[in-house]
């Protein structure tokens, strides 16, 4: 599986693209901390998924799709 990174954007105009790009199909979403201890920083991921596997992942205004999860759209 490979990711595509885009354009920094927002959260919201994040989820909207996935939302399209997955035929407007419903998408389930959660959060992951990832701690760095030799940095003492948490990050957290937003992990978006479908019915065929993971599709998106956002922070910080940066964000990744997976083209193969999503159909012909992506």
């Amino acid at each position: 599986m490979k990711a595509k990174h885009l354009d920094n954007q927002s959260k919201t105009k994040f989820e909207d693209l996935l939302f399209d790009l997955n035929g407007e199909k419903q998408i389930s979403h959660r959060k992951h901390n990832d701690f760095n201890y030799e940095e003492n920083i948490n990050t957290i991921l937003h992990l978006y998924y479908n019915e065929r596997g993971h599709i998106g992942t956002w922070t910080k205004g940066k964000c990744w799709i997976f083209p193969d999860h999503l159909g012909d759209k992506a």
